[in-house]
């Protein structure tokens, strides 16, 4: 929410911008005595125009903007500018006028990403209507000196002009949003790809490529000292034989639960891969070998109290092969450790682990 009024903000800033370079505008036209009025009503058209930028600030710098349906409050803004920008062309002579006009085309610019066809529309037909008043109120002043065939072509190729003008910004406005579509598409698309790239299909968690990755990664700040991390190779105890008596499709299953299982357990900073077949690897950052210890005792013992919908006397255990990281060595050396830990557990009974 602070980013899109800091947005709106900003936008406000470029509206600015426009304001002042209008205001300079309309103060070389009087100077130029191209505007048929006094000074006092000068300077109360400056103050007239420069009120609604003001408000529109205000209503945003306080959040009150947050209280409305549209908070953006672009329509009104565009056509307080839209009017700001007609209106004036009421004290000025007909070749002016054709001429000051076309500041409608840059205030509708702003739109062109925001607005839809109904809003461009909407805001095409406020400006020929108050351009066509400008028009009525001004023969009704100067009913002598109006040239009425150059006021109903101005009229007429004002309207066409800007209805055309707002087709094509309506169609760039499209093509931006099916770029912008599209781009997200690309995207998700891409972050897919990524994901597929780093986990393992069947059980969701991170893969072989993502784990060495990972353990380059804790490897470097091992070896620069400022992190330790320890590494554990789990083993399903037993797994052949689940294939061999339930099925593979119960074998999947229990692979899938217990991958989800100890997601649950692990925190945010390590890492739980599947590296093929029933063995997984699991590295714990921040920790020692003691702790690491606890926490390997603590997963073990939620294995075995896992449960498998439809075959209740289905229970599994796990082998643990455990070893900390040593500053210097190579990560390859450590994985072998850790597989020849492994091998010693289940050699000497299973549902256990050895550490170094």
């Amino acid at each position: 929410m602070k980013d899109l009024q800091k947005s709106r903000l900003n936008l406000i800033k470029d509206l600015t911008l426009g304001y002042i370079v209008f205001t300079i505008f309309l103060v070389l036209s009087y100077c130029l005595e191209m505007l048929d009025m006094e000074i006092n009503e000068f300077l109360a058209l400056l103050t007239f125009i420069w009120c609604g930028n003001i408000l529109y600030y205000l209503v945003v710098r306080t959040d009150l903007n947050l209280k409305l349906k549209e908070p953006d409050l672009f329509m009104p803004m565009m056509i307080w500018s839209i009017f700001c920008v007609i209106a004036p062309t009421y004290f000025m002579t007909g070749p002016m006028r054709s001429i000051f006009v076309m500041n409608y085309f840059v205030v509708v610019i702003f739109g062109v990403f925001k607005l839809n066809l109904k809003q461009f529309i909407t805001l095409t037909g406020f400006a020929v209507s108050v351009l066509g008043f400008v028009i009525v109120f001004y023969m009704k002043k100067h009913p002598n000196t109006i040239h009425i065939f150059n006021e109903l072509l101005l009229w007429i190729v004002f309207s066409v002009t800007a209805i055309s003008f707002a087709l094509v910004c309506n169609n760039v406005s499209n093509l931006r949003q099916k770029l912008k579509e599209q781009k997200l598409s690309l995207m998700s698309a891409f972050s897919d790809i990524h994901k597929l790239s780093i986990t393992d299909e069947l059980t969701g968690v991170y893969n072989r490529r993502y784990m060495m990755d990972f353990m380059a990664t804790k490897k470097l700040k091992v070896d620069k000292g400022v992190d330790e991390f320890i590494a554990c190779i789990i083993d399903i105890d037993f797994f052949k034989k689940i294939n061999d008596t339930y099925g593979h499709d119960v074998g999947d299953m229990v692979l899938k639960t217990f991958s989800n299982e100890i997601n649950k357990l692990i925190r945010n900073g390590d890492c739980f891969a599947r590296i093929g077949g029933e063995e997984f690897v699991l590295i714990i950052s921040h920790i020692n070998i003691d702790t690491a210890r606890d926490v390997i005792t603590r997963i073990m013992q939620r294995v075995r109290n896992l449960k498998f919908d439809g075959y209740p006397n289905l229970k599994i255990t796990i082998s643990v092969g455990m070893k900390a990281y040593e500053k210097g060595s190579s990560i390859e050396d450590l994985l072998k450790d850790i597989d020849v830990l492994l091998y010693k557990a289940k050699n000497t009974g299973r549902d256990k682990f050895i550490t170094d």
